[in-house]
């Protein structure tokens, strides 16, 4: 396994430790829906910001009750130890979550989760978008 890959996946682990369900929990009624979701412009600036912005670089877009996007992360990126980078809407940043390890239960493992919940309570997860191409990842 390359170390991005395995970087990758403890990445992961930290996300669905602290949010629970990593998949999408409803879909885009069209493939419009879909790419209406991040406009380009912003879905670039977005996925190359530092650190370790670039085209490898994932998006995760939250959905408020009414189907509006009120929350997007930033994931992986050019680097081993990319972090999660949250976005309000407008692209303007909230937060940067470490990529590091963590003892699920401890105190360092339950700050993330509520740094996390804070930014994403009351949200739905819909969308996983591929910086390089801006297609949506089932």
């Amino acid at each position: 396994m390359r170390r991005n890959d395995l970087v990758a996946s403890c990445v992961c682990i930290l996300l669905l430790t602290a949010c629970g369900s990593a998949e999408p929990t409803s879909e885009p009624t069209t493939a419009v829906d879909q790419a209406a979701a991040i406009a380009p412009a912003l879905r670039t600036q977005l996925c190359m910001q530092a650190p370790c912005g670039d085209a490898s670089a994932m998006l995760s877009v939250y959905r408020d009750e009414h189907g509006a996007v009120a929350h997007i992360v930033r994931t992986y990126g050019s680097c081993a130890d990319s972090p999660a980078i949250h976005f309000a809407p407008d692209g303007t940043r909230r937060d940067v979550i470490p990529l590091e390890p963590v003892v699920p239960g401890s105190p360092e493992a339950e700050a993330y989760r509520q740094r996390i919940e804070a930014l994403t309570a009351g949200l739905t997860l819909t969308d996983r978008i591929r910086c390089s191409d801006g297609a949506r990842v089932e």
